[in-house]
């Protein structure tokens, strides 16, 4: 699964009886209760992952996969078994990143035009800034485009036309019991640059990104390029995109929260921008 999405269990071989719960749309696994039965019969050879999946027409659901390929889900696990724990979390789960609302900076875009700013005295990156007001699409995780190579966790893939300047995501999410945590990281595989905020408060930012400010957050380019360690093909790798954040602690919230990403390609001609 993308490392954005909550794995719900992982089973190798013979193992059955377990229920998944839910939290306000977090699944959870308990063992002990019979629900999802992994095995049984003659197939107590394969491994199943199951994973939660939000469709706006049928709210959260549980969806299986597995690596038998004559098992009627929809993507089939071909990794082998040695490997096919850490290829499934990443691999598996196209269409099945977290939801977010997104708005996309072109280089034909006018800033001034209320229909998608929504007239917000906020900026973007604001927790007061009201996508319902404004233009804004909704999607999933990863957003972003390439005009060589889809990217299998790519999961909403956007138009670049005639040209990007970036790409801005918002992503509303739940903190349950803060007082466990006594650390935070955050996790992010881009291209080009990104600025990341958590409810308000910059949290991270690449050397690479440009600055905005009050009156000067549009049509920005970064510095510089930087390839996706999951560039094209490849799995998503946060080798060098894992980042404390601990010290931001202070700025989750109990309860709802909103991470927000400020995405920037290089050149607006860029052939990919991801986040």
């Amino acid at each position: 699964l993308l490392k954005t999405e909550r794995a719900l269990a992982y089973f190798c071989g013979h193992t059955h009886v377990h229920k998944f719960q839910e939290y306000d749309g977090v699944f959870e696994c308990d063992a002990g209760v019979s629900g999802g039965m992994v095995g049984g019969g003659g197939y107590d050879d394969f491994a199943t992952i199951f994973y939660a999946h939000f469709d706006e027409t049928d709210g959260f659901q549980i969806r299986a996969v597995k690596e038998d390929p004559d098992w009627a889900f929809p993507t089939v696990v071909t990794k082998t078994r040695a490997d096919l724990e850490t290829q499934v979390m990443v691999n598996t789960a196209e269409r099945a990143g977290t939801r977010c609302s997104y708005f996309i900076d072109y280089t034909a875009t006018d800033e001034s035009n209320p229909d998608w700013s929504g007239n917000n005295s906020s900026k973007w990156w604001e927790t007061a800034f009201s996508t319902a007001t404004a233009n804004w699409s909704s999607g999933e995780l990863c957003v972003g485009y390439d005009t060589t190579l889809a990217w299998p966790w790519m999961n909403t893939a956007i138009d670049n036309k005639s040209g990007v300047y970036g790409v801005f995501i918002r992503v509303p999410f739940t903190c349950y019991d803060k007082s466990s945590y006594s650390s935070m990281e955050l996790q992010v595989d881009y291209d080009d640059a990104v600025t990341v905020w958590l409810n308000g408060t910059q949290i991270h930012k690449t050397a690479n990104c440009p600055d905005v400010g009050v009156d000067d957050i549009w049509d920005k380019t970064a510095s510089s390029a930087h390839t996706a360690d999951g560039d094209a093909g490849k799995n998503p790798d946060y080798t060098n995109g894992t980042f404390n954040i601990t010290s931001y602690m202070s700025s989750l919230n109990e309860g709802s929260n909103l991470l927000v990403i400020g995405n920037w390609n290089s050149a607006t001609t860029s052939s990919d921008l991801a986040a």
